[in-house]
């Protein structure tokens, strides 16, 4: 078709002519996968971009009629066409392109090709973005590398970057390991022949990046917080319960509100010095905080008071130490999915562990240090326990539960077990704990406790696992013996999660939500006694583990 033509209104008409829609009302494949996802380019396109500036803005303008048309259009294709599965709905994994059951994709860029669209096993291509009112703009992401001002190796940081940034054997190599098109013009060229599964119409990738209505994201310390009032606002629009405009000066209210007060504070320290906890004893709590504007991985040393930021890239989660206490495993979005990463226990030699079609949540490290468990989404919907060597290799799946959750494992200090959380029938919704055989034989159901019991860890000795649970009608902390008897540790108004063990096994670390977004990092004797709050520094700090 003639390039114009290829327009907002054009992705309407295809989308309904390859929703396939049975007679019972059942859905065997929406015309677009997700549209939502890349919502600054919809922005974009209308001729509009969600702040005066992509960079520390200091005004919204999610107001304006631009960002009205692109939010219209966007909740056309969930509720008037419904050319999407529905926004929020627990089927939507059930409609990935790469699943075959989406007909096509309006947000993926070079940097999924390599991984998510690897050996499809149907045809596929692609196209420039859109047409939509004024461009057909699109969005790219920052990778810049860049040296601190408080380096004391700045010639060779420079020497580094230069090798990895316009030498052409490293660039090829970044071609062949990301899919992703280099900055070097010289090298592009190349791309077809060293990208791992490169579309025929590749070349199109450099006429959208050359676009000059090409936005950026929004680059700001407070953007999560930002992010938590717009994706409210999604939610309202795309399934149909709000009016777009109603929707949207409440979402730039509140935004103004928030870049507002946070004019004057935008930077936080990646070292900040607090009162030590010398009666906790040595080593160091690792956690997940949002006290940047996004959540990031730091360290509390518990002999010094000293907190590290240790992760700077993408948002970082659910960090868990080595038994040696020299790695630290976590999520991560950095590279444009979820992955598990690894790190040294000062936050050097950050690498990832699994593949990027993997959508992956919670890694915990085997006794040895040389694996890693996790859950990560399988195609029947559901999510499943997997290993993986730490090198990457040896990637296993050890339960089949088909679209039920079995989700935060932790590894048996013997090395020879699991336990993990599911909701599989007939608990669902609420959790239980299993335990499995490393290599995937002897699954069963390791306690029946009423209600929820969430994100068991093993104790140091393999005699107990302990779990937050709202068993006796609110979250606590609780501890289950493998001879069957349990022990409540806490019992207050707080919401106790995520617990993990002190390195001796006499301690428990936890994260207790006091509500209003007060979500702090607490620990109490493993009898329940000598309950405290540590103080950690400022924002919501959760998920903790102990490093000896």
């Amino acid at each position: 078709m003639p390039r114009d033509d290829w327009n907002w209104d054009t992705v309407v008409n295809i989308a309904k002519k390859t929703t396939i829609v049975h007679a019972d009302g059942s859905v065997s494949q929406y015309g677009i996968d997700r549209p939502n996802q890349r919502w600054i380019t919809v922005l974009n396109q209308a001729g509009t971009l969600p702040y005066d500036r992509m960079v520390f803005p200091t005004e919204s303008r999610w107001n304006t009629p631009e960002a009205r048309t692109a939010m219209e259009w966007l909740r056309s294709l969930f509720v008037d066409h419904k050319v999407a599965a529905p926004y929020g709905s627990g089927e939507v994994s059930n409609y990935y392109f790469w699943l075959g059951t989406s007909a096509m994709h309006l947000a993926y860029g070079p940097g999924m090709i390599g991984g998510g669209y690897e050996d499809l096993g149907f045809d596929w291509d692609i196209t420039v973005p859109p047409l939509g009112p004024a461009n057909r703009g699109s969005m790219y992401t920052a990778n810049a590398v860049q040296i601190s001002a408080a380096s004391r190796n700045h010639e060779a940081a420079w020497e580094w970057i230069k090798f990895i940034a316009y030498n052409e054997d490293s660039l090829s190599r970044f071609i062949q390991l990301t899919s992703r098109i280099p900055a070097l013009a010289s090298m592009q060229y190349l791309y077809p022949q060293l990208a791992e599964n490169p579309p025929k119409s590749w070349h199109l990738f450099y006429e959208t990046a050359m676009d000059p209505n090409i936005a950026p994201p929004p680059l700001d310390p407070n953007i999560n917080r930002v992010e938590e009032v717009i994706f409210e606002g999604f939610r309202q629009i795309f399934s149909g319960q709000q009016a777009v405009d109603a929707v949207l000066e409440e979402v730039h209210r509140r935004v103004n509100g928030i870049l507002e007060e946070a004019a004057s504070s935008r930077y936080a320290a990646l070292t900040t010095q607090l009162q030590a906890s010398r009666d906790l004893g040595s080593g160091s709590i690792v956690f997940q905080s949002d006290r940047t504007g996004s959540w990031q991985i730091f360290r509390y040393d518990i002999a010094t008071g000293a907190v590290t930021q240790l992760t700077t890239l993408g948002q970082n989660y659910y960090p868990r130490v080595s038994a040696d206490g020299k790695k630290i495993v976590f999520e991560s979005t950095r590279d444009g999915s979820w992955a598990v990463y690894t790190m040294n226990i000062d936050g050097s030699d950050q690498r990832r562990v699994t593949p990027l079609d993997m959508d992956v949540r919670n890694g915990t490290w085997s006794p040895d240090g040389q694996y890693i468990a996790f859950h990560a989404r399988v195609p029947e919907g559901g999510w499943s326990i997997f290993t993986i060597k730490v090198d990457g290799t040896e990637l296993r799946r050890l339960t089949y539960s088909g679209s039920a959750t079995d989700a935060w494992v932790s590894w048996s200090p013997d090395g020879k077990t699991l336990v993990y959380s599911s909701n599989r029938a007939p608990h669902g919704p609420d959790y239980k704990t299993y335990i499995i055989n490393v290599d995937g034989t002897g699954e069963r159901q390791l306690f029946n406790h009423p209600r929820r019991s969430q994100r068991p860890v093993w104790s140091p000795d393999g005699k107990s696992i302990v779990v937050g649970s709202n068993r006796d009608g609110q979250w606590d902390i609780y501890i289950d013996r493998l001879d069957g008897t349990s022990i409540r540790v806490t019992n207050d108004a707080r919401t106790d999660l995520e617990p993990a063990w002190s390195p001796d096994g006499t301690k428990i670390v936890f994260s207790g939500h006091l509500g209003g977004g007060d979500v702090g990092i607490w620990v109490v004797n493993a009898d329940g006694t000598g309950l405290r709050r540590l103080d950690v520094g400022p924002g919501q700090n959760q998920h903790p583990s102990w490093a000896p």
